[in-house]
C-alpha cells in the first residue's frame, strides 16, 4: 500500500517535543560537541561561542550557562537505523522558557511540582533528575510522571537561572 499523507507533528511524550501552544522561547544554536552526541530533549549549555553554539554540560558546567533544551524540530536526519543525527556545527532548537518534553535519568521517580536538576557528568550529562545531588539546580519544574521512553514534561521558567560572575562586577 502506498503511504498517501504525511504527518509532521511531534509525537506526545517524544523527547524534545515542544508540549502545547503556550507561550515559549526558542533560539537557534549551532551544536558545538565534536561527535554526534547531541540528541533532542538534553538540556545544554553554553558552548565555546557564547550565544552560538551549544554543548552537553560537563562538571564545570553551571546553572549561569544553562541555556535550554534540545527542541525536536524535524529538520535533522535518520540514520538508517532510525537514530536522529544532528552532526556537529549542525543547526538546532532550543527551548530557553516553556513546556517541553525532556530526557530524564532512567528509573527516575517523579511528580507534579518536583524541583529541575540537570545532570553535569557521567552517561546521563544533560539528562534531568529530580533529586538535588545529580546535578545543578534549574529554574524550572516537573509537570508530571515518566513517560515510557524515559522522558517527562518539563517547564522550564522564564528567569534568569543565576547572574554570571562577571555581571556583578
Amino acid at each position: 500500500m502506498a503511504q498517501t499523507s504525511y504527518n509532521y507533528k511531534t509525537y506526545l511524550g517524544e523527547a524534545g517535543g515542544i508540549a502545547d501552544i503556550s507561550p515559549k522561547a526558542i533560539v537557534s544554536r549551532a551544536n558545538g560537541e565534536t561527535g554526534t552526541a547531541m540528541a533532542y530533549g538534553l538540556g545544554v549549555v553554553t558552548g565555546t561561542a557564547a550565544g552560538k553554539e551549544v554543548v552537553i554540560p560537563t562538571s564545570s558546567s553551571t546553572a549561569a550557562t544553562f541555556e535550554g533544551v534540545v527542541v525536536n524540530d524535524r529538520i535533522h536526519e535518520q540514520s538508517m537505523a532510525g537514530a536522529v543525527v544532528i552532526n556537529p556545527k549542525d543547526t538546532l532548537g532550543v527551548m530557553t522558557w516553556g513546556r517541553v518534553w525532556a530526557q530524564v535519568k532512567a528509573s527516575l521517580t517523579i511528580g507534579f511540582g518536583d524541583a529541575l536538576y540537570l545532570i553535569v557528568s557521567g552517561a546521563n550529562a544533560g539528562k534531568f533528575s529530580n533529586v538535588s545531588t545529580d546535578g545543578i539546580a534549574i529554574k524550572g519544574k516537573f509537570l508530571g510522571e515518566v513517560g515510557s521512553q524515559d522522558t517527562a514534561l518539563i517547564e522550564l521558567f522564564n528567569q534568569a537561572q543565576e547572574v554570571p560572575a562577571e555581571a556583578e562586577a
